[in-house]
């Protein structure tokens, strides 16, 4: 079928499913009937991971063609692979594009406030605002902005709501917020007169007396909770205050109290009664009443169908689909399965997995990509196991495999046949001591090279330098590695790993002592004549311990090359300058 003889409004139609950026690459000047036709459509602009190269492209292109400002709706900027913030506000002031109704900042820098703070008080057309992963600088941001007009806002903390004496958020119809206070939750319900929808990553503890408000919202229709850190009686408190909930997804742990199956369906009944949607994660310290989650009220009134899960004196009962992204199987649970009715995509949720091979499970997740094993003994798995393990999961999506501590390795056998028949992990994260004794087996030390590109080391790296052999074997195994994850508190321990391994691009150490191995590298690196350049990550290095790339003068070009498939362009950018000084003082 030829694409071209599809009518102008399926054609349109398709390229609303596409990010202008591949748009415009794609189609135009193909024909003037394409050129046209994506000059007619609403644009949504996604910079978030494009490269330096393609952000350039893009914005030579918006110089070009002054219609792309006008067909411009919604845009996405992201500090995190480069400045991209800094670059576009540079290039362009927001009120250019006259129809944008959507902004969204991703990872805020510091020296993006000023720009923000000029250009935000004057979109005066901006229905749409997201701020993520920029908490310290929320609130300053938040201030700039025209509050009163936005119908959605999304925020990483709610702080700036507790510091606004007075605050006209009426006109919001869909909040988010990363985390909040249930005091700040009550105000935010009594001020949002036309709030539908709210969505809360972490309601925490409050230190001041909780507020006692009584207003009800009329408007609120969705709320969702992923995790309720209070007492289970402040969140009937604020349920009281939402009558007209029509969808509540809600996560919350033992220590609250909370209700059993009987107390929900009693307020349900008083005062939830148009809660067409429930979702929920309930975790008891009992294990009275569950059953009772999966009665009439339960399953057939509402079609609610649970299921709950026995380890110890704990249980959790969970509605189908499960909505987290995390599972465990372990032997000491007990899963009571929903017999009524068959739930074939329960898990399509879930991405992280940990299971227990020695269990036998009969359920099936479908999109797993990273898998922890734990409590494996090597010498009691065999290859019924292996085969059971094929019917829980898909091996070919696997791309992370972490070996818990608590698992008995004597052999590599079953870590051997899970790279055969998984063949695109790349990251694997085991403890030194257990891979030590591994690296014996040759096959297995094969697919490690083969195959692994990042390793993260989850014990001291100590016990590497006590016996030559292993090391050198080490080193020989891991030589096609790009990453390391590993705790360094020794000089000779970071020297090995700089001097070691030739394709290693980046080496992270979750340290508390940043300053010793700043110390450390400015000693060696002219001491020692390093044959490499280090690049500190500061985004990294502020909030995960020490993270560096590494630029290998042997292979210059090499590096750049796979740094690129990174799409680090903040990191490209400072090697090249440092790269052109090192070029000029040679020069000189």
């Amino acid at each position: 079928m030829n694409f071209e003889i599809l009518p102008n409004e399926i054609l349109i139609e398709c390229f609303n499913y596409l990010n202008p950026i591949d748009l415009f690459y794609s189609f135009d000047y193909l024909n003037t009937r394409l050129s046209t036709l994506i000059r007619r459509i609403k644009l949504h602009v996604n910079f978030q991971s494009i490269n330096k190269y393609e952000f350039d492209r893009f914005c030579l292109l918006i110089d070009l063609d002054f219609n792309i400002k006008q067909q411009t709706q919604s845009i996405c900027l992201s500090n995190k692979d480069f400045c991209q913030i800094y670059f576009f506000l540079s290039k362009y002031s927001l009120n250019e594009f006259i129809h944008l109704r959507s902004l969204t900042l991703i990872n805020v820098k510091e020296h993006n406030i000023s720009q923000l703070q000029a250009i935000l008080p004057f979109l005066s057309q901006l229905l749409t605002f997201r701020l993520v992963e920029s908490d310290k600088r929320c609130d300053r941001i938040l201030s700039a902005l025209q509050i009163s007009q936005l119908r959605i806002l999304s925020i990483p903390r709610s702080s700036w709501f507790d510091q606004q004496s007075v605050l006209d958020i009426s006109s919001i119809i869909k909040l988010s917020i990363s985390d909040c206070n249930i005091n700040t939750l009550h105000r935010i319900l009594t001020l949002a007169s036309t709030l539908t929808s709210l969505s809360i990553d972490y309601v925490g503890r409050n230190s001041n007396r909780i507020l006692s408000e009584k207003a009800i919202s009329s408007s609120l229709q969705k709320l969702i909770i992923k995790d309720f850190d209070e007492q289970c009686s402040e969140l009937i408190h604020l349920l009281k205050r939402t009558p007209y909930l029509q969808s509540l997804t809600l996560v919350i742990d033992s220590d609250h109290h909370v209700f059993d199956a009987d107390q929900w369906e009693t307020f349900i009944n008083s005062s939830l009664s148009f809660l067409r949607t429930f979702q929920f994660v309930f975790e008891y310290d009992h294990l009275n009443k569950l059953k009772q989650f999966q009665t009439y009220f339960w399953q057939y009134q509402h079609h609610w169908y649970t299921e709950y899960i026995l380890f110890g004196d704990m249980s959790v009962v969970y509605t189908l689909p499960l909505i987290l992204d995390r599972y465990s199987l372990t032997s000491n649970m007990n899963i009571f399965s929903n017999q009524s009715i068959d739930f074939k995509n329960k898990y399509d949720h879930v991405r992280d997995l940990t299971i227990d091979p020695q269990c036998e499970f009969r359920d099936y997740f479908s999109y797993i990509t990273n898998l922890t094993l734990e409590k494996l003994v090597s010498t009691t798995i065999n290859q019924y196991n292996i085969e059971s393990m094929t019917k829980l999961f898909n091996f070919t999506h696997i791309k992370h495999l972490q070996i818990d501590l608590s698992c008995q390795i004597y052999t590599p056998c079953i870590l051997l046949e899970i790279f055969k028949r998984a063949p695109n992990i790349s990251s694997l994260s085991i403890d030194l001591q257990q891979l030590l004794p591994l690296l014996d087996v040759d096959e297995f030390c094969y697919y490690l090279k083969l195959m692994i590109k990042q390793l993260d080391l989850i014990s001291k790296i100590t016990i590497l330098f006590e016996n030559v052999y292993l090391m050198n074997k080490f080193c020989e195994t891991f030589v096609n590695i790009e990453q390391i994850t590993c705790c360094i508190l020794e000089r000779d321990s970071l020297l090995f790993f700089l001097n070691r391994f030739p394709k290693l691009l980046r080496l992270n150490i979750p340290s508390t002592m940043p300053r010793f191995i700043y110390h450390i590298l400015d000693l060696e690196q002219e001491k020692l004549k390093l044959s490499i350049e280090i690049i500190f990550d500061l985004h990294l290095t502020s909030t995960h311990g020490l993270s560096m790339w590494i630029i290998h003068y042997s292979s210059y070009f090499q590096t750049i090359e796979k740094i690129k498939s990174y799409k680090n362009d903040s990191i490209l950018n400072r090697i090249q300058m440092k790269m052109n000084r090192m070029f000029f003082k040679c020069v000189v």
